[in-house]
């Protein structure tokens, strides 16, 4: 499965020098018209027919 993934760190040094770092966001995007092809199932053409109805 094709899947991108992001992640938003915030990075924060402390008074005494530290560094420290959080994962603030993360966005996982996945791919569904891939998904939906590799079990077969034509999406635009299922599109199509919706819309004739």
């Amino acid at each position: 499965m094709r899947s991108l993934d992001f992640w938003r760190v915030e990075r924060r040094e402390g008074p005494d020098g530290s560094v420290e770092r959080k994962i603030r966001e993360n966005w996982v995007l996945i791919d569904l018209l891939h998904v939906y092809d590799q079990i077969g199932v034509d999406v635009l053409a299922r599109m199509s027919e919706l819309a004739a109805k």
